[in-house]
């Protein structure tokens, strides 16, 4: 089954070929929850990671089509070739548990959309913008945009995830990922600390 998605912090399933994206009854809308519970700091990390939630449903779920994204940095990574330059980046786990998926998936892609930008040109959207508008509507907690079917996904999960997928990552002290860039740790002086969680969470 093809179908198109749309991942702007939480998700919109839209299974419908040319009714329109807000008909509720043809959606089912997730909503990624409790990102403060495992120290989630950047937002860039709860788009990737409602990214890796959409694929992770759609290969259980032998469903292949387009997610379509806002970050444009999500699309550009779609094998561990891609993974190559990304060492010192934020969000490194992330994405290689979204390869593993990606590689043995080949059906689904991720596409850039341009941002739904000023509503006063709404009438010059194109489908793929209504998707991420509605998509951020729902990721800014408006109920009323929210599917007949509506799923709350807890961040924790999707952690478990990438732990279990992830070659290498750094760990907090209170044992979640860290997701920020490895520069940005050195400048705050944090890195032998994550070396020594790092050791312990090897050990352990």
């Amino acid at each position: 089954m093809r179908q198109p998605v749309y991942a702007q912090d939480d998700i919109l399933f839209h299974f419908g070929k040319s009714s329109s994206l807000d008909c509720h009854e043809q959606n089912i809308t997730i909503s990624i929850e409790k990102g403060f519970d495992i120290e989630i700091l950047l937002p860039s990390s709860i788009e990737v990671y409602s990214i890796l939630l959409a694929a992770r449903l759609m290969q259980r779920s032998n469903m292949t089509g387009v997610i379509f994204t806002d970050y444009a940095e999500a699309t550009r990574i779609n094998s561990w070739a891609s993974l190559r330059n990304m060492g010192r980046k934020a969000n490194l786990p992330i994405y290689e548990a979204l390869v593993s998926i990606l590689e043995t998936t080949p059906g689904i892609l991720i596409q850039h959309v341009e941002a739904h930008g000023l509503t006063q040109k709404q009438p010059q959207w194109t489908r793929a913008q209504w998707g991420n508008y509605y998509a951020v509507r729902i990721a800014k907690g408006h109920e009323d945009d929210w599917a007949d079917h509506h799923i709350r996904w807890p961040m924790r999960e999707l952690e478990s995830l990438v732990m279990q997928s992830s070659r290498w990552h750094w760990i907090t002290k209170d044992r979640h990922l860290l997701l920020e860039p490895l520069q940005h740790l050195i400048l705050h002086k944090t890195l032998d600390a994550y070396l020594i969680d790092r050791v312990i969470y090897r050990v352990t």
